[in-house]
């Protein structure tokens, strides 16, 4: 179905790339991650857009569509404000609609900060294959070369520990993956530490939230430690949460082969929300 591509104005005047698909009712606030960008979701969005509900998805600044320096971010703060201004424009254009934050991979932490650091934001939190407890880490020289550029040479850029095969088994989607010239295959020193703060400032608040909260996992998820998520999840304070594992796939669930039913089953989540 029909999108479009809109730039959003943020409080230091950037402009945001924000795929929109519109079906006029409630809202989802996508936020990728670490390696994608929004052109990642198209399939799911659309299917979410078929199934009644409106999808904003932004592209983080320094990626896929963004014109701001590649891999790079001065404070994970930023985004979290870039994330404010994008929900404040879709309350403007959809007053009375419940709006949820939707989070992927790296996304997740992003997204689980948001909410801890704005917690009435947003109407419900899903995280989708949340990196916010993870197999996959750069290796002890690579940190220490982090550490160390971080302050000396903030923006060298050093290259993410994933892989294209870590994401799905679909080979329609691996050779998108592979041909796809807009996805991050490093990022800068300064990034890195962000990101390294930002799951301390996670681990410290996000547990009091309030909000309803959707975790999802894939089976054989080879970058997301399942385990250390399910004992996240079960810590959190809110009265009302759920957890799903979908058996039989990989990591990045939008390039599953039973994405019908993930999608049936989130957007489920959501409707049962309405009137909450």
């Amino acid at each position: 179905m029909a999108h479009q591509v809109v730039e959003i104005k943020t409080k230091d005047n950037v402009l945001i790339p924000c795929g929109i698909w519109d079906a006029g009712g409630d809202a989802i606030l996508y936020l990728h991650g670490i390696e994608s960008h929004m052109g990642w979701f198209k399939d799911m969005a659309e299917k979410l857009q078929e199934s009644g509900f409106s999808v904003y998805a932004i592209d983080r600044r320094g990626s896929g569509l963004s014109k701001e320096e590649r891999g790079h971010i001065d404070s994970y703060r930023i985004i979290l404000d870039d994330i404010e201004r994008v929900v404040e424009e879709m309350r403007s254009k959809r007053p009375g609609k419940k709006i949820f934050l939707m989070g992927i991979c790296g996304g997740g932490k992003f997204a689980a900060n948001f909410v801890s650091s704005h917690p009435n934001s947003v109407d419900g939190l899903i995280l989708i294959s949340p990196a916010i407890k993870a197999k996959v880490t750069l290796s002890p020289m690579k940190k220490l070369d982090v550490l160390f550029s971080s302050f000396f040479n903030p923006k060298k850029m050093i290259p993410t520990p994933l892989s294209y095969d870590m994401f799905t088994k679909n080979k329609k989607y691996i050779e998108f993956i592979k041909n796809d010239s807009l996805s991050l295959h490093s990022l800068t020193a300064r990034f890195y530490r962000e990101l390294a703060i930002m799951d301390a400032a996670v681990s410290r608040k996000i547990f009091n939230t309030k909000i309803p909260v959707l975790t999802v996992l894939a089976e054989d998820d080879p970058i997301v430690n399942n385990d250390a998520m399910v004992k996240w999840h079960s810590r959190l304070k809110t009265g009302d949460k759920t957890i799903k594992l979908f058996n039989g796939c990989c990591h990045f669930l939008p390039f599953q082969d039973n994405l019908d039913d993930i999608v049936k089953f989130v957007a489920a989540w959501m409707k049962g929300k309405r009137g909450a």
